[in-house]
């Protein structure tokens, strides 16, 4: 480029159809032609033990290796100072959990390389925000929605977040801003919806 040519750069984003096909890898498609419901009661556990949607029900056993930590506080108003201070602890120790993404990925059938690259994005990496570069502020709704994915007794919001944080995650990685990312992904993942 040069410095005072008048060209634009413009980011080269994934196309819709790229993006689809991405984000159906987290889990089959919610909401496209089947329910929440029905896509829960499809999951098959494969012989390496991943889940994964079949038209078929599934009996989610106990012997599932997934650990109920207790780790939400119960705070009830997730707009209080005690939900605001649980958040910030609990994303704190999400920081140094060694074994979530295994139990997320083992639960939900989503590949452990793309839950990885989820709670870097959420949890640990900085990003350029409108108040500067800095993590995300923690958010009460996603602790609960992060243990419950941890717990496998996760709700279709839960989900929702995970294709809302990955679609967010490739549109920056093609160069949007997390602002603009984040408005875009929200458009057909819309994770906000679920928690007023």
């Amino acid at each position: 480029m040069h410095p005072f040519c008048r060209s634009t750069t413009l980011p080269e984003l994934p196309s819709e159809e790229e993006l689809d096909r991405e984000i159906a890898e987290l889990g089959d498609e919610i909401g496209a032609d089947v329910d929440f419901d029905e896509w829960v009661k499809g999951l098959r556990e494969t012989e390496d033990g991943k889940l994964v949607y079949r038209a078929e029900s599934v009996d989610k056993s106990d012997g599932s290796g997934i650990i109920n930590t207790g780790a939400i506080s119960g705070a009830l108003n997730p707009f209080s100072k005690e939900a605001e201070k649980h958040a910030a602890q609990y994303y704190e120790s999400v920081r140094h959990m060694k074994t979530d993404t295994d139990k997320i990925s083992k639960a939900t059938g989503i590949s452990k390389d793309k839950i990885n690259k989820i709670k870097k994005h959420v949890f640990i990496d900085e990003h350029d925000l409108m108040e500067g570069k800095k993590r995300f502020d923690p958010s009460y709704e996603m602790a609960e929605s992060w243990q419950r994915l941890i717990n496998g007794d996760y709700k279709e919001k839960d989900i929702v977040l995970l294709k809302h944080e990955y679609a967010e995650l490739r549109y920056m990685e093609k160069g949007l801003s997390q602002n603009e990312a984040h408005i875009k992904a929200s458009k057909k993942y819309n994770y906000a919806k679920y928690c007023e």
